[in-house]
């Protein structure tokens, strides 16, 4: 049998007297006396920086099965039995290093350091291929506060063995703990080449990138780690709270700027038309897309609100719905969603029919309720695949979706299990929220491995919203431009919406206005562009209400298109809910019966009733004037 130590091994070996600079005969003379205590015929010869040790030995190595029942005796901390077995063992198997190894374990883990680093290098000394025996002296010296001595004992183990992932994790925990992050990240990417999977490497990393601020390698870091931790650990939550906050530092430092101004120019050349992005505080979404040939405008008008902190990311996700209009239209497979206002009438009236004693408590909410679903379901099968085509092409902006689609589903959360909600919301309603509410859920899981969808596991709807998502998710890698808009009908049909509107091939020949394009009239005026115009026309506008002057804008275009009959009609209706029972309340939304499909806000419904008025019969007392805002709203109106 031969024993091979390098010269430099003799630092660790502690031999009488010498060291690597000692020259060949005293380390001969000193190595021969040692070992001649156990062995009579010991040769030894130095060739280079090796030394090279032979002996005749018997019963050099240990049965598995005692070396396993030492472990388990340790494993359960009864170290006093496993030393008196392992003694035993000694004097059967006198130059097992294992044995002499465990032996070192089992003082060390009762933090007897000094007695410990002894039989360890005695375990050295019987093999120096027992890389474990470095591993464990390795704890011994950081336990001990010689952190540069340990560090080396770790270089030499992966020397020695750079695939040993025990090795490498300690290494680069110590090279970390030294804030070395560049030999850290050495020895962490060694260790992803073994196994990339592994959690704990990829959450080392994660440190390592996020302390160089690269955040956005340490978000991918960390989801990795997320992902295959076991989520019974106790550590799972804090990583999740760790990812979410390196989420957020990568989307607070993101130029998102440098995302949409490329895609922005890539879909002007597609479209043939210009993308502009304003600003407008008033609208009610974070972020909406105003297609120029819904809206009689020669370009495609990007609305978003800064007050809302997703307004950046919202913005991309609405450039990725004009993406998917303009693959439809290269094909001509575009399609534009009908919905005539005596369908959605036909839908309230079916709430109203099936509608309990409680939900008929809140009857007058029906008509929203009806206008809200049947965009939800037209625009969340879209949202699916905008969503998908967004995580797919776009990398860098994966923590601000994380984060994004977090704060959706948390809402959601909240709707689907509110029990006060489920008794006042009309079934079909309910149970179509909860099924769009659930994809989200499962998007979310197969995206990032965050899984909410234990909190939609309502027995009557779960095999319904996996068929719809099992749908998409089989389909979504080779998706054509148009087949979302098939899922829009699936979806539609299984949530028994499909009768209330209807889908028709794109014409832009012709002009196209329907409810679900326009949710609000006063929406085709950019805020900043009104606010700006009024400015100019009335240097001294500090009093002026722009809200109002938006809406006047709106109720004179409207009315533009009435008949003096329908002006009256409308008129008479605005007044009397004004003077009987309409109360001042900002937040909420008034409807009435000669605009049916409306809804208004209460400024709208102020500035709509002042106009009605000043066309019909200007001398009216209102007990209210807003005199300025109409003369503005009328010089804005004539510049159009």
């Amino acid at each position: 049998m031969n024993i091979i130590f390098l010269k430099s091994d003799l630092a660790w070996n502690r031999f009488s007297n010498i060291d690597e600079n000692s020259s060949d005969e005293e380390i001969i003379k000193a190595i021969s006396e040692y070992y001649s205590h156990e062995w009579s015929n010991v040769e030894i010869k130095i060739e280079n920086n090796m030394i090279i040790i032979h002996v005749e030995a018997k019963n050099w190595i240990t049965p598995p099965e005692e070396i396993h029942w030492i472990a388990r005796l340790a494993q359960q901390w009864q170290y006093d039995r496993a030393r008196k077995k392992l003694k035993e063992l000694l004097e059967k198997y006198p130059n097992d290093s294992e044995l002499y190894r465990l032996y070192g374990q089992t003082l060390s883990d009762e933090w007897n350091l000094d007695e410990a680093e002894k039989w360890l290098i005695d375990c050295l000394k019987y093999n120096p291929e027992n890389v474990r025996w470095l591993v464990m002296l390795w704890n011994i010296y950081n336990n001990q506060w010689k952190k540069e001595l340990a560090k080396t004992l770790y270089k030499r183990a992966i020397d020695k063995d750079d695939t040993d992932i025990y090795a490498l994790s300690n290494y680069w925990s110590l090279c970390l703990e030294l804030w070395d992050l560049k030999e850290a990240r050495n020895v962490l990417e060694k260790a992803l080449k073994i196994d990339d999977e592994y959690w704990v490497t990829n959450y080392s990393l994660w440190v390592v990138e996020y302390n160089e601020n690269n955040y956005l390698a340490a978000f991918n870091f960390a989801l990795k780690a997320w992902k295959n931790i076991d989520k019974r650990d106790s550590r799972t939550q804090s990583i999740f709270k760790l990812l979410v906050n390196i989420a957020n530092a990568q989307d607070e430092n993101l130029v998102i700027e440098a995302l949409y101004i490329p895609f922005k120019d890539e879909l002007e050349k597609e479209l043939w038309r210009k993308i502009v992005f304003r600003r407008d505080d008033w609208i009610k979404s974070v972020a909406r897309v105003k297609i120029a040939e819904y809206y009689w405008t020669d370009k495609h008008i990007v609305l978003f609100n800064p007050k809302n902190f997703w307004y950046k990311y919202s913005i991309m996700h609405e450039l990725m719905h004009l993406k998917m209009i303009s693959d439809a239209r290269k094909m001509w497979k575009n399609k534009v969603i009908w919905a005539e206002w005596n369908k959605k009438q036909e839908l309230v009236k079916y709430m109203e029919d099936h509608a309990t004693y409680m939900q008929k408590q809140y009857d007058s909410q029906f008509d929203s309720y009806a206008t809200e679903i049947l965009q939800q379901v037209y625009n969340s099968p879209l949202d699916l695949c905008v969503e998908n085509n967004l995580y797919i092409k776009y990398e860098g902006l994966r923590p601000s979706q994380f984060l994004f689609q977090m704060q959706l589903i948390m809402s959601a959360i909240d709707v689907s299990n509110n029990k006060d909600l489920k008794e006042r919301v009309p079934g079909i309603i309910y149970d179509a929220n909860v099924t769009m509410n659930s994809i989200l859920a499962q998007q979310i899981k197969d995206l990032y491995w965050v899984d909410y969808t234990s909190h939609f596991w309502h027995n009557d709807l779960v095999r319904l919203w996996k068929k719809l998502y099992d749908k998409f998710d089989s389909q979504k890698d080779t998706m054509q431009p148009w087949d979302e808009y098939e899922l829009v009908k699936l979806w539609a049909d299984k949530l028994w919406f499909s009768q209330y509107f209807d889908f028709e091939d794109e014409d832009l020949n012709k002009s196209i206005k329907n409810w679900l394009h326009i949710e609000d009239d006063s929406e085709k005026y950019s805020v900043d562009e009104i606010q700006a115009e009024v400015e100019r026309l009335e240097p001294d506008s500090s009093e002026i209400n722009m809200a109002v002057v938006m809406y006047c804008l709106a109720a004179i275009r409207f009315f533009r298109t009435k008949s003096k009959k329908e002006i009256e009609i409308i008129a008479y209706e605005l007044a009397v809910k004004w003077q009987w029972w309409i109360k001042y309340w900002e937040d909420s939304k008034y409807h009435i019966n000669s605009i049916p499909w409306k809804e208004f806000s209460w400024y709208e419904f102020l500035s709509y009733m002042y106009v009605a008025w000043q066309i019909l019969k200007p001398e009216a007392d209102l007990w209210l004037d807003y005199s300025r805002e109409y003369e503005l709203a009328k010089q804005l109106d004539s510049k159009k």
